[in-house]
């Protein structure tokens, strides 16, 4: 990059805030510094790597691929061509940490051993492949807070995202030193935040620049996803958008809902409707029964990630619209009945793991593991046995008090459909209506405008069945806000 040319990178991302594109411009070994999508993220449930895409947008006539003329045609019909190597996919673990990238190229093993010679047109002579590897392009182990290992990094590339699987901040602090997590910047290798945690009230026993709660090894410091938002029916003709998606709710009502509540994070978004109008044809998807007990399976699979994801203090909001009160009601009862088994083998598990770093202090004495993990690390093998007991003992504890804390704070249901109770589990319901505002196909479907909930506090009426008809403004503020 020439001196005085600024390099300028931007980010396309979608309503849940992942990036979808990555755009520079003034990076004079791209394109001559044009403006070029550099990077197009590749996801799955979660992202899966990125693909290095290299196009300059500033050019006349830029195309997915590269292309040219298909041999043999007069109507301009175009053939693409892909090249291998410019899709990088990244090998995580269960804290997201990004440990090793590899390229979509496979690389051939040959036998060196054997020789085979064919002489059928033109004599050559060759060494069988036995087998491909995959080529890899980087690889980093990570102490537990996320400094790299000296001497334990290899490159053949480069690699947006590391640590938690978090972007790195390599211009202003160095390669692979800190981790831009959005609302703060993490340094790795003073093990704290660069600024203060805005929480910080909430934990007078916790430094407000902690990171993970002092505990790496088994939680990652979390993005705040605390609002499930549980859709109703969708598909012809209702004209609502994609259930399970925020298309159903619109960006733009999505952002007012979560500014009225008060937390402004990411957000969950589950079908209430079991398939939206083509489930319907299934007798099964109209009972009220068989909804319950969807979002109940639903809910008890989806705990782990949710309560994980909770900080402290943290709370569950729902907000459902029609179908997805009853489908609420289920998920509800999923996730605490995940919090109370998880518990008794939690327990059960701590017991065997004290049990057995008890009974090493009895054969060994205390003094002899005596400042492991934090003044010396342990060499001997019964030294780091005790050592992973205690590690486990930590882990547990702190996934006890997770469990424990388990709340949902409130339940907004807007026009709920074929449920007249509150949630048992939530703290607070509310509810409100479309009296005289529902449409005629929402009539023929049964859809009760005047659906009263027992034990809810009415806020409001709305001006359509679907949610697009409710008042953010009418929402209540959490107790619990996560900026």
């Amino acid at each position: 990059m020439g001196a005085g040319t600024p390099k300028q990178t931007a980010y396309v991302r979608d309503a849940s805030g992942n990036v979808m594109a990555i755009y520079e411009k003034g990076n004079t070994e791209i394109n001559s510094g044009h403006l070029s999508q550099i990077e197009v993220p590749l996801y799955g449930s979660s992202r899966l790597g990125i693909w290095r895409a290299e196009r300059d947008v500033e050019g006349e006539n830029w195309e997915l691929f590269e292309t040219e003329a298909m041999l043999g045609t007069s109507n301009g019909l175009r053939q693409e061509q892909w090249s291998r190597g410019r899709t990088q996919f990244e090998l995580t673990n269960h804290l997201g940490n990004v440990l090793a990238t590899i390229s979509d190229r496979k690389l051939p093993v040959v036998d060196e051993g054997v020789t085979i010679c064919d002489d059928a047109y033109y004599f050559y002579c060759y060494n069988p492949v036995t087998h491909y590897t995959a080529e890899v392009l980087t690889a980093n182990d990570y102490y537990p807070f996320g400094m790299i290992m000296p001497g334990r990094k290899y490159s053949e590339g480069e690699y947006r995202y590391g640590f938690n699987g978090k972007d790195k901040d390599n211009e202003i602090y160095g390669e692979g030193n800190a981790y831009d997590f959005g609302a703060r910047i993490y340094d790795s290798r003073l093990v704290r935040w660069t600024s203060m945690d805005p929480l910080q009230v909430k934990y007078p026993y916790l430094s407000p620049y902690n990171f993970a709660a002092n505990s790496p090894l088994n939680a990652i410091d979390p993005d705040g996803k605390v609002i499930i938002f549980i859709n109703g029916l969708w598909g012809w003709p209702t004209k609502a958008g994609l259930g399970g998606d925020i298309s159903y709710w619109g960006e733009n009502w999505v952002k007012n809902a979560q500014n009225a509540i008060g937390d402004k994070q990411v957000s969950y978004f589950y079908d209430g409707s079991m398939g939206g109008t083509i489930g319907l044809s299934w007798k099964s998807n109209r009972s009220i029964e068989n909804r319950i007990a969807a979002g109940k399976s639903l809910g008890y699979k989806e705990a782990r990630t949710i309560i994980r994801n909770l900080r402290k203090d943290e709370t569950i909001k729902f907000v459902t619209n029609s179908m997805g009160a009853a489908f609420e009601r289920g998920f509800s009862e999923g996730l605490f009945q995940y919090r109370d088994e998880r518990l008794i083998t939690v327990d059960n598990d701590l017991l065997l793991a004290n049990t057995k770093k008890s009974e090493m202090e009895q054969i060994y004495g205390k003094e002899a593991f005596a400042g492991i993990g934090s003044v010396r690390d342990p060499k001997t093998r019964v030294e780091k046995n005790y050592f992973r007991v205690v590690n486990k003992i930590s882990a547990l504890e702190f996934e006890k008090l997770k469990l424990k804390d388990l709340r949902v704070e409130m339940v907004i249901d807007l026009s709920a459909h074929q449920i007249d109770y509150a949630d048992p589990n939530a703290e607070k319901n509310y509810y409100m209506t479309a009296e005289n505002n529902i449409s005629p196909e929402e009539f023929y479907m049964g859809v009760d405008e005047k659906k009263h909930i027992r034990n809810s506090w009415y806020i409001g009426k709305m001006s359509a069945h679907h949610s697009s008809g409710a008042d953010p403004k009418k929402f209540p503020k959490a107790d619990s806000p996560r900026e």
